[in-house]
């Protein structure tokens, strides 16, 4: 592939980027100042809603369900849990999982997921975001010539194959296939790729979001039946960790494929209305700031009546600051910590993720850190 190649994609990406038709469902969370009723409770959930973004007809259905939802999260009467249920309020783990059960259903046939630790990441393969060497080049242009370095000090496990010129033909596609085994490889061993990571079971997902420190996680749900993009990699004994994650990808080099004689695929995606897009829902977890500084200062206008005894002007005085950077810091780490949990009932657990012998050693590490 030459690097003109690669720059096409690139440039797409950062200006157009309508390869995904998106609906964004946000469960907005908003942080408790004053849990001494139930210390163990850092938010509560605010709402669900759905943007009035995205053109797919399954979009409409969507919404009028998150609508019901939003009804039952705002009843203050409802908590979504069962009256034995010591817990108050609704789960974000509950609402996640009514969200799945939806949107896998063969009507909208969701069935591909990937999870994001923070709201902000961009969904792109790592081959195309901005790495840069210390001689200034940037990684893109130089992913073929990594890739054949790769093969010539490896060959025994990297075979180096061609990117083809773009036909519509049978051969094409064969070749287009074997090189994506390849880069499956590759990802495999950490290089960045073109190759987008997803997977087909929702929970699997789930742990990845939750690897690391979070900040407004999203878990993405795709409709991948009618996109050139998907590839299912052939399982080897090289990549078991495909087996462990269940799997599959992306492959955004088949932006360039050939939809009609002389038009490529980014062609059509950059055209008004096209049927190319692949349908997308962006469940978001985010922090609502505003509106946890307004509960905030609700509860300070009603506590000063307070102040006047002693014990309560305490309590006023340990709720008045509020520190919203280590607040969301603190809502996220319950959010993680409550994921966590309800995951490992189910028997995911993130280690699972990660079965190849090194990494298993380098996730044993992390458990130990030196006491600050």
């Amino acid at each position: 592939m030459s690097k003109n190649e690669y720059s096409i994609i690139k440039d797409f990406l950062d200006k157009d980027n309508s390869l995904f038709d998106t609906l964004t469902i946000t469960i907005g969370l908003v942080g408790i100042k004053d849990n001494s009723d139930n210390p163990s409770q850092k938010y509560k959930v605010s709402k669900i809603e759905a943007s009035t973004e995205g053109n797919n007809e399954k979009f409409l259905k969507i919404r009028k369900f998150i609508e019901a939802l939003n009804d039952e999260v705002s009843n203050e009467l409802n908590t979504g849990f069962k009256r034995s249920d010591k817990n108050s309020g609704w789960s974000v783990f509950f609402l996640i999982k009514e969200c799945i059960q939806i949107l896998s259903r063969d009507d909208f046939h969701f069935n591909y997921y990937r999870g994001q630790r923070k709201g902000e990441w961009e969904t792109i393969p790592s081959a195309f975001r901005d790495y840069m060497n210390i001689r200034g080049d940037i990684y893109h242009d130089k992913f073929e010539d990594i890739y054949k370095e790769i093969h010539r000090k490896f060959p025994e496990k990297i075979r180096y194959i061609e990117f083809p010129q773009m036909e519509l033909s049978d051969e094409c596609s064969t070749i287009m296939y074997d090189r994506g085994q390849q880069l499956a490889l590759l990802q495999h061993y950490e290089l960045y790729t073109p190759l987008l990571d997803i997977t087909s079971n929702p929970f699997v997902a789930l742990l990845f979001m939750i690897n690391g420190e979070l900040d407004n996680p999203k878990l993405e749900f795709y409709d991948i039946s009618d996109t050139k993009l998907f590839m299912e990699p052939e399982k080897t004994k090289l990549n078991n960790r495909i087996l462990a994650q269940k799997g599959a990808f992306l492959n955004f080099e088949m932006l360039l494929s050939k939809v009609g004689k002389n038009t490529s695929l980014i062609d059509e995606l950059k055209k008004e209305n096209n049927k190319m897009q692949i349908p997308r829902v962006a469940l978001e977890i985010k922090y609502l700031e505003e509106d946890t500084k307004a509960e905030s200062d609700k509860e300070t206008i009603m506590n000063k009546n307070l102040e006047k005894n002693e014990d309560a002007k305490q309590l006023v005085d340990s709720t008045k600051n509020l520190d919203i950077e280590g607040d969301r810091k603190n809502v996220f780490q319950d959010v993680q910590k409550k994921l966590r949990t309800k995951l490992a009932e189910f028997k995911y657990f993130e280690d699972d993720l990660f079965p190849d012998f090194e990494d298993f050693l380098k996730n044993r590490k992390k458990l130990f850190k030196k006491p600050e």
